[in-house]
């Protein structure tokens, strides 16, 4: 997993420009090569730890040729730690607490990250409904809680991001007898 802001170095291009799409190793000139030498590292024995190793250090080594993040790098770091926050509920929250204009934080995260600050609060959202809903409560409540203006744009966010309702998910992830699992 690579830390926030590590992609537009290493593409040398922004983010945004894979998301939603596809891009073979080979076609990351920091990359081109690595998925074959990391075979040929595991190839004796795939489960010892000493290939394991090895394979993390070749890793580690080429990303190691990018050098410190930059301030962007960093900052978009910052910004998914603060996504963290439960109280920030908005970009316009998340704004000022980074002190930041909309604008400017729209181009960081498309930029370093490939998403909106918008995805990332509403990700972080649906998270916490998950671990919610594992454990009963009131939908209202939840999605009061959460920062939804009303309980019906709290479900579509949700059924968009799982293709389950977010009643129906409850009783899966709960056993409740007779639904589908």
């Amino acid at each position: 997993m690579f830390r926030p802001g590590v992609g537009r170095p290493l593409l040398g291009r922004d983010v945004s420009a894979l998301t939603d799409a596809y891009a073979d190793l080979s076609e990351i000139a920091l990359m081109h090569g690595l998925a074959e030498e990391i075979r040929n590292l595991m190839r004796a024995d795939p489960r010892s730890t000493d290939a394991h190793r090895a394979a993390q250090d070749v890793v580690e080594g080429r990303l190691a040729s990018l050098g410190h993040p930059d301030d962007g790098a960093a900052l978009a770091g910052r910004v998914v730690s603060m996504v963290e926050d439960p109280l920030i509920a908005s970009v316009a929250d998340l704004c000022e607490a980074l002190g930041l204009p909309e604008r400017k934080l729209q181009r960081l995260c498309s930029g370093f990250l490939g998403v909106s600050p918008r995805w990332l609060i509403r990700q972080r959202r649906l998270q916490e409904a998950g671990a919610e809903l594992r454990n009963g409560g009131s939908l209202a409540d939840l999605s009061a809680r959460l920062g939804y203006t009303d309980q019906s744009h709290f479900s579509r966010d949700f059924r968009a991001a799982t293709g389950w309702t977010p009643g129906l998910y409850a009783r899966m992830v709960r056993g409740v007898p007779g639904e589908a699992r």
